[in-house]
C-alpha cells in the first residue's frame, strides 16, 4: 500500500474530520518517558513487528529503539506472535513480572 491509499484510509477513519494539528514526538523523548506502550497489529503490520522486537536496533526500524525503555510494552496481534522466534524466552519473563508483583520474588542478589 502507497503513502498515498495510507492516507486515504486514514483520513476515511476520520470521515472527513481530518484533524488540523498534531503532536509529533522525537524517539530521545519517547525514551525519556516512564513507560511506554506499542500497540500494534494486522496483516500490514505483522512483519515491522516482528523486526521491531526481534531484528535489530537501527534508525531504519525507529520501533526498535524502544528495546532500550526498561519500562516498554508491546501489545501485539497472534499474527505477529506467531513469528517472534524467541517466544519461550517471552514468556519466562511474563511469568517472572507476575511472581514479582505477587511478591513472589524478590531481587537476585549481587555478588
Amino acid at each position: 500500500m502507497g503513502l498515498g491509499l495510507q492516507w486515504f484510509a486514514w483520513s476515511a477513519s476520520f470521515r472527513n474530520r481530518v484533524p488540523r494539528l498534531a503532536v509529533t514526538m522525537g524517539v530521545g523523548t519517547i525514551l525519556e518517558s516512564r513507560r511506554c506502550l506499542l500497540s500494534a497489529g494486522g496483516e500490514n503490520r505483522t512483519q515491522a513487528i516482528h523486526v521491531a522486537i526481534e531484528g535489530p536496533v537501527t534508525s531504519q526500524i525507529t520501533p526498535s529503539a524502544l528495546l532500550f525503555h526498561s519500562e516498554a510494552i508491546a501489545m501485539v496481534d497472534k499474527e505477529a506472535r506467531a513469528l517472534f522466534q524467541r517466544k519461550a524466552y517471552y514468556e519466562q519473563v511474563e511469568r517472572a513480572e507476575d511472581l514479582l508483583r505477587q511478591g513472589k520474588l524478590g531481587p537476585v542478589p549481587h555478588g
